[in-house]
């Protein structure tokens, strides 16, 4: 059994102590499954399948909620775990199809929901909370059709004590003290440094690694683009990990495109409010944001005009829309591409 030994001439938390009886607290014998944070998680999937409803588990890269969520399941937990479109379903479903990554998500969770039968039930991943407040969602049928949502939030210290049994790594206080304040618990940043424990004293070559940075990079930009209201609830409002703000400015000048339709058709950029769009450039937005900031001319004039009206309509007239929309715009723009459509980047 393992026990936590004072920061003393070199001790390290995982040994058995020694002869001086330096030990001081706390035995770290907990499994996977008694961790706080996977019951919780563990609480709100039974009480959503008790009520037979679906549920918004809401979550960032890196988090390891896809972790815990297959852990329930090898517990014995009835369900399914999907990750692709068009599989088979099961009465419980667990949807986690990557929002972050996958363009197509939110299209393809709907997809699922339409099918389901009225004894289908869906917990659906979402690692890309900004959506939560786009009309895109909001008119969706999973945004219709959710009805409790659970925030998969910061593990904090037991998932570095417990990462550091399993990785067999001994830490002393002052180590354990810096992962933590570092990644907040995050699974992933967690992984990273108790391989790589020489760069915790070390933070100039810290925020020169790339190997780092691709490591923190997924969640760093989903954080810039979340709301202060949602990063409180995931625990990153007023304690925010060291290493997000360490590599904040890196994400910033990274040029990915940060744009969010409000559900009062507020347009807001990295974060910031910014003017109202029409009805029509708010759907022309939301394709875009969904196809990597790329539409059709034919789509726009379908989302115009109505299904199959590009011929009636001369390219001048879908320019036009396209430019007032760019307008409006402060952080971004919009690109012609000849003979195709329209490309939404960074000014």
């Amino acid at each position: 059994m393992l026990k936590i030994i004072p920061d003393r001439r070199g001790t390290k938390w995982g040994q058995m102590g020694d002869k001086r009886g330096f030990v001081v607290g706390l035995r770290l014998s907990m499994e996977f499954y008694e961790l706080e944070a996977f019951k919780k998680l563990v609480a709100a999937l039974d009480e959503a399948r008790r009520l037979k409803s679906n549920l918004l588990i809401v979550s960032l890269p890196g988090m390891g909620a896809s972790y815990y969520l297959k852990k329930y399941l090898e517990k014995g937990k009835p369900g399914k775990y999907i990750s692709e479109a068009e599989q088979d379903l099961e009465e419980s479903n667990i949807l986690d199809l990557d929002f972050d990554t996958n363009g197509k998500a939110l299209v393809q969770v709907d997809e699922y929901l339409k099918r389901a039968g009225a004894e289908q039930k869906f917990a659906v991943v979402i690692n890309m909370p900004q959506i939560l407040e786009a009309s895109r969602f909001l008119e969706s049928y999973l945004g219709r059709h959710a009805y409790k949502t659970y925030y998969f939030g910061l593990p904090g210290e037991e998932v570095v004590l417990q990462m550091a049994k399993y990785m067999n790594v001994g830490l002393s206080k002052v180590q354990k003290e810096k992962i933590l304040s570092l990644t907040g618990g995050v699974g992933r940043w967690v992984k990273f440094l108790l391989g790589h424990l020489d760069l915790l004293d070390k933070p100039d070559e810290m925020m020169m690694s790339d190997e780092l940075w691709r490591v923190v990079e997924p969640t760093v930009k989903v954080v810039s683009r979340c709301s202060h209201e949602v990063l409180e609830k995931l625990g990153l409002g007023s304690d925010m990990p060291e290493l997000v703000k360490m590599f904040a400015n890196k994400s910033e000048g990274s040029g990915e495109v940060d744009v969010v339709v409000g559900r009062d058709l507020v347009l807001s950029e990295s974060g910031e409010p910014g003017v109202r769009a029409l009805k029509i450039e708010a759907d022309i937005l939301n394709l875009m944001l969904g196809n990597n900031g790329v539409v059709e001319k034919e789509k726009v004039a379908d989302l115009k005009w109505g299904e199959g009206t590009y011929d009636k309509f001369s390219d001048q007239a879908i320019n036009k829309t396209m430019r007032r929309l760019d307008k409006k715009l402060k952080a971004h723009r919009i690109e012609t591409i000849s003979g195709y459509g329209f490309k939404l980047v960074r000014r």
